[in-house]
């Protein structure tokens, strides 16, 4: 699964302090152009 998919939540944890933690997978590069794209990708996510 990947930030790109904007429906789907990857992986959820609770941490030590009671906050909901959401980490998100990317297999794109970061920095060669697509940046812009990767961005909106994760705001929507």
């Amino acid at each position: 699964m990947t930030v790109r998919e904007h429906d789907r939540i990857d992986q959820l944890a609770v941490g030590r302090d009671g906050r909901l933690l959401l980490a998100m997978t990317e297999d794109r590069a970061y920095g060669q152009g697509a940046d812009v794209v990767l961005t909106e990708d994760f705001r929507q996510k």
